[in-house]
């Protein structure tokens, strides 16, 4: 999703759809582009077009009618994605709190299974557990063998 928050500098329709075409000129052809979320509810200069971004005004906040529409599409996009709908044992809540405790940027493996299972998960579990907070971007675990021994507790 992109989004552009100076709307209330950058307010023109007509500029709206120039900063649109420029970022399909730039990342139209990148692997991502087929997961972009679309706004399909833009002003152009001739009225309501699809634009490639979400112009928000973020003195409005949630009064902007964008960023309402821009609410609304990333909670049907979650309702729709199956990892969002997936029951998991309070124990991984309760693990991943314990480990954004040590406010640290990257933990051991061996502290993460130390850590889980003092939380009460078991040990066949952690892979689990571990592949699952990877999905949902909540941390970064990569099971190649030359890097599974390190856990990245802030991805982003």
């Amino acid at each position: 999703v992109f989004v552009g928050t100076h709307k209330d500098v950058v307010s023109s329709p007509a500029e709206h759809e120039e900063i649109s075409t420029k970022l399909h000129f730039e990342f139209s052809k990148s692997v991502a582009w087929d997961f972009v979320l679309f706004n399909k509810n833009g002003l152009g200069h001739r009225g309501t077009t699809t634009l490639n971004f979400f112009p928000v005004d973020n003195k409005q906040g949630r009064s902007d009618p964008t960023m309402i529409q821009l609410i609304e599409i990333f909670e049907k996009t979650l309702e729709a994605s199956d990892y969002v709908n997936e029951e998991k044992p309070l124990t991984w809540l309760k693990c991943m709190d314990e480990i954004t405790a040590k406010k640290v940027t990257n933990l051991t493996l061996r502290d993460v299974r130390n850590i889980a299972l003092s939380c009460k998960i078991k040990l066949p579990e952690i892979p689990w557990f571990l592949r699952f907070m990877n999905k949902m971007n909540i941390l970064m675990w990569l099971e190649d063998e030359q890097l599974r021994d390190v856990v990245i507790i802030d991805p982003v």
